[in-house]
Formats: structure tokens, C-alpha cells, sequence
């Protein structure tokens, strides 16, 4: 798996997110890439462990517990008192930190696009190193950033039959069905993860086993 990010990314950077969560190398295996530190080294996986959807996902409720951490208390500071399913999608575009950047920008400047806003916070670097895969953040307005991540998650949630249609506003939600799609953010990240269904093909062409991390 490291050694497929670390091509893929040597390829075309920015392209190595694999997985239901889109994991990019660093956030699994540290910003060194040596297994250290990040995702793999806070979720106890030795090298031998395999990359399967049962072990992605304890990757993912350690990284939405990290991103919690951050979250809860700059939310509060914004006035947002619930991480809902929509802040928790969108902190995976873009990080937790970077989301708070986002919510903040967006409310100084309600013309300034997701991709501007981190550019800007991040002392003029940009933090999305050229992504093309995620297009929509160079167009979405930061203001606009959570609430299309919230619409986006919520029709996935009906699509797959977690909610009914007629709960698809997310004003509608009842506290038991927020946390009803809350719950399944991650079988819904799974469900439309293109980059997981390429990681497969690409990799599992010629063995049905699963990948060693």
C-alpha cells in the first residue's frame, strides 16, 4: 500500500488517496512515510496487517476521533455546537484545522472559493498542492462549503436507503436521524470512493488477496 501511494503520487501528486476515506499517504504513515507515526502507528497495525474494509474502517474512526479533537473546541469557538455529518465529511476534504480556516474565511468574505480560503490561512501555500481530483474546491464558496457537503451526504443517505426521502433537507433531520446518516458517513464515503474501486483494480488484478499495508 505505501509503496502504491508513494507511485501513484510520484505520478501525478496529489493522486494518492486510497480507500474509504480517501487516505492520502501521510495521514496513514506519517508525513515521513515511515509507518511512525499518522493513522497506522495510532491504530496499532503492524507492516503485516492487510489494508481490508474491516481495518480501513478502524482507520477511519481513529481519524474522525483526531479530527474531533480539533473540531469540537474550534467549532465552539465559531458558535457551532455539533459536529454533524456534513463537518465531518467536509474536514475529510480538507482537514480538520483547514475546515475551521474555511468556516472562518468564509464568514470575512462570503466571494472567496474553498481553495482561496486555505491558501490564504495556510501562509500562502497551497495546502491542496495542485489537486484535480477534487475539483469543486477551487469553485465552491467557503460560506457554501459545509452546507454542500451536508446536502451531498444527505442524498447519498437516501440513495443507499439509510433515510427516507422525505428526510432529505437537512433542516429535517430529527436529532435520531442526523445521527442515523452520522453513523454511516463512513459505509457512505465507501460507497462512492472512486479512488477505493481504482486502488482494487490496479492492484488486486492478479491476487484476491488483500493488500498488505
Amino acid at each position: 500500500l505505501r509503496s502504491y501511494q508513494i507511485l501513484r503520487n510520484s505520478v501525478k501528486e496529489s493522486t494518492g488517496a486510497v480507500g474509504i476515506a480517501g487516505f492520502m499517504p501521510t495521514t496513514i504513515f506519517g508525513k515521513d512515510m515511515s509507518g511512525k507515526s499518522g493513522l497506522f502507528a495510532s491504530s496499532g497495525f503492524s507492516m503485516n496487517d492487510k489494508f481490508t474494509e474491516e481495518n480501513q474502517k478502524i482507520l477511519q474512526r481513529v481519524l474522525f476521533k483526531q479530527q474531533d479533537v480539533i473540531l469540537k473546541p474550534g467549532l465552539e469557538k465559531l458558535g457551532i455546537n455539533q459536529i454533524t455529518p456534513g463537518i465531518k465529511l467536509a474536514a475529510n476534504y480538507v482537514g480538520a484545522q483547514g475546515l475551521l480556516w474555511v468556516i472562518e474565511e468564509g464568514r470575512k468574505d462570503p466571494n472567496i472559493t474553498v481553495a482561496q480560503a486555505l491558501f490564504n490561512r495556510n501562509g500562502g501555500s497551497d495546502v491542496t498542492r495542485g489537486n484535480t481530483i477534487n475539483k469543486d474546491l477551487n469553485t465552491t464558496l467557503a460560506k457554501d462549503f459545509v452546507q454542500a457537503k451536508e446536502r451531498w451526504i444527505i442524498e447519498k443517505a437516501v440513495t443507499l436507503g439509510f433515510i427516507n426521502k422525505a428526510d432529505q433537507k437537512v433542516s429535517s433531520l430529527t436529532p435520531d436521524k442526523n445521527n442515523t446518516v452520522d453513523n454511516k458517513v463512513g459505509e457512505i464515503l465507501a460507497s462512492a470512493s472512486q479512488e477505493n474501486a481504482d486502488m482494487k483494480k490496479t492492484m488486486m488484478a492478479k491476487t484476491n488477496n488483500p493488500i498488505i499495508i
